[in-house]
Order: structure tokens, then C-alpha cells, then sequence
């Protein structure tokens, strides 16, 4: 479970319909004209809660997101993991995690929205 704090400022009166939260995993593969990024969301959710945000004044809400991350080769231990590492390598792969945070803003084209990388054991 991630437990965060998501805190909200504006600087006009806004009324949000909803947040979404994400915990979502970049994977980059292979290097110069080769490399190939692919983003998986591995969990969500969405909180319909409206409230009114007004000029100037900010807003904290509370975030918990479950999820679970299945093994990939590299993750197990013994002969396997030891191949699944060295493939890994090979590829070049490397994992980033993120939290991502958006709001429903009555109005807006577009979701407001902002990542943070985390570090996911």
C-alpha cells in the first residue's frame, strides 16, 4: 500500500469532481536508436468526492493505493533470477516507478495532473 499526502492549490475559483490516483511502472529497453519505453499502470484509483477550491486557498488530500507486482525472472532468486539479471542487463531494461495524481477540474479540458517517482520494493 502507498499512503501519501496530494496537496492542491489554485489561484481561481475551481470546483474538482473527482481525483485519480496511479502507481505506474516506465520500463525503458535497449539504448540510442533502439530504445523503446513502454508505461503499465499497475493500480488505481479514483476518488468522486466534489468540492470547491477557491483563489488562493490549498487543499490536502489523503492518498492510499494498493497494489501488488508480480515476479519477473530477474526478481526470483537462484539459476533463474541469476538469468533473468543477466537478460535484463542485455536489454538494457531499467524499471522507474510513479505515483501520479489527477483532478477533475468542472470545465477544464484537460486534467490537471503531477508524477513523483518512488522507489517500490
Amino acid at each position: 500500500m502507498i499512503t501519501a499526502r496530494v496537496t492542491l492549490s489554485s489561484q481561481s475559483d475551481n470546483d474538482v469532481t473527482k481525483a485519480t490516483y496511479q502507481l505506474l511502472v516506465k520500463t525503458t529497453t535497449g539504448t540510442g536508436n533502439e530504445r523503446r519505453t513502454n508505461e503499465h499502470v499497475i493500480a488505481e484509483r479514483v476518488v468522486a468526492d466534489p468540492f470547491h477550491l477557491g483563489a488562493g486557498e490549498t487543499k490536502t488530500l489523503d492518498l492510499d493505493l494498493d497494489y501488488s507486482l508480480g515476479n519477473s525472472l530477474k526478481d526470483m532468486g537462484g539459476v533463474i533470477g541469476g538469468l533473468g539479471k543477466l537478460a535484463a542487463f542485455a536489454s538494457s531494461e531499467r524499471d522507474q516507478y510513479f505515483v501520479v495524481a489527477m483532478v477533475g477540474v468542472k470545465g477544464a479540458a484537460f486534467m490537471p495532473s503531477d508524477r513523483v517517482q518512488v522507489t517500490v520494493k
